[in-house]
């Protein structure tokens, strides 16, 4: 198109000498070119007010709009000092205790003071106590007051990578630097602390397992929307002693983000927790106990949580000795939030707004371009008409 424009332009304008008659059809022509116009001023319109809301979601992506998750010590987190600090003392989900634990009071949360860090602060060596198991690697159970929480690298469950994290900074009286985050209530340490974990003798072991219409094996397998699904839970006592006082159940909360349980087979759930009876088992034995459970329909659409990039990413992870995932049917908008999240279409993104910038300086030219004609072709016409005056 540009070059027809050119090539009409100039020869009109190299045949006036030799035919005067031609000015007359200027106005035609100018009145071919103000329609060419005004459709390319409406395309650059296009293409600008893409361009600029891309732009706008680039420098500010949508944030996950989920501030409360199972995984979280303190559900929603606290917005002050003297809000952890009551939280504390309520002993809220059990936080006085989680804090005891670690040798820190409710006093000492007076004493911290505000800190900023990153999920790549300190070498990525910052290591979080969360509610809920993944089967990242490193992940290790910890005990407290027969409740199982699960200690990890802060960047592997509970904040999204490279975001900043406000939280509460202390150091206990044995030397412990640790970090208490608002928008969790997650309790996070400068390496690794040397505590005891889990079970130390006359442990039983644990295994999980999870089967549907489809296999009696569906770990890493696609369940669809209203599949009932059955977990079975096993503790086998290796020992030569009877464990007794032991209790079966596990942390479920993941995979109720997208499903619900039909049947406990004699179990109860509380706060996300199938549990059974307290029972013994005897050297030699295994105890098994199933759960079932249905996949919603539809499949739950709600976005990313704001303090554990883990809860409702399209997985049904649940942990008992090892670990089974589950994963749902992807939707467009959630592959691209997801891909988002984990950096995936970082590089993507900058190359889609340059090839956009590109777009429209290429229809802004050709707009430049119209209104150049136009303004040469009412001048040459008015040189004409003066008689070549101007």
């Amino acid at each position: 198109m540009y070059n027809e424009i050119t090539l009409m332009f100039k020869k009109l304008v190299s045949n006036i000498p030799f035919n005067p008659s031609l000015i007359e059809q200027i106005p035609e022509y100018r009145a071919s070119l103000r329609k060419e116009l005004k459709l390319r001023v409406i395309g650059l319109s296009f293409l600008v007010i893409a361009f600029l809301a891309q732009l706008f979601i680039s420098l500010f992506p949508a944030q996950p709009t989920l501030a409360k998750s199972p995984n979280d010590l303190i559900y929603g987190g606290f917005s002050s000092k003297a809000q952890a600090q009551t939280d504390c003392n309520n002993n809220l989900h059990g936080f006085q205790e989680i804090l005891a634990y670690y040798t820190i009071s409710c006093s000492d949360i007076n004493s911290t003071n505000n800190a900023a860090i990153t999920t790549a602060s300190f070498h990525k060596k910052i290591y979080s106590l969360n509610r809920l198991a993944y089967g990242q690697s490193p992940e290790s159970l910890v005990n407290i007051n027969n409740h199982s929480y699960w200690l990890r690298p802060i960047w592997k469950g509970n904040g999204l990578d490279s975001v900043s994290l406000q939280a509460l900074s202390g150091v206990t009286t044995t030397g412990l630097h640790y970090y208490i985050l608002y928008n969790s209530g997650d309790i996070a340490f400068v390496g690794q602390p040397i505590f005891s974990t889990g079970c130390i003798h006359n442990c039983p072991e644990l295994s999980l397992s999870v089967r549907d219409f489809q296999s009696d094996n569906a770990n890493n397998t696609k369940v669809i929307p209203s599949e009932e699904i059955l977990y079975t839970l096993v503790a086998s006592n290796p020992t030569k002693k009877t464990i007794n006082n032991f209790t079966i159940g596990t942390n479920f909360s993941n995979a109720l983000a997208y499903s619900k349980p039909t049947n406990l087979y004699g179990g109860t759930i509380k706060n996300g927790v199938v549990s059974w009876p307290v029972t013994s088992i005897r050297s030699g034995q295994t105890v098994a106990k199933t759960v079932a459970f249905t996949v919603d329909n539809p499949v739950n659409k709600t976005p990313l949580s704001s303090t554990d990039p883990n809860y409702f990413n399209l997985k049904m992870t649940t942990t008992y000795g090892n670990t089974i995932v589950l994963n749902l049917p992807w939707s467009l908008t959630k592959y691209i939030e997801l891909k988002i999240n984990n950096g995936s279409l970082s590089m993507l993104k900058i190359y889609s707004l340059i090839i956009s910038f590109l777009l429209v300086l290429f229809a802004a030219y050709f707009v430049c371009r119209n209104l150049l004609i136009l303004k040469e072709l009412k001048k040459l016409k008015e040189d004409y008409l003066n008689g070549g005056k101007n």
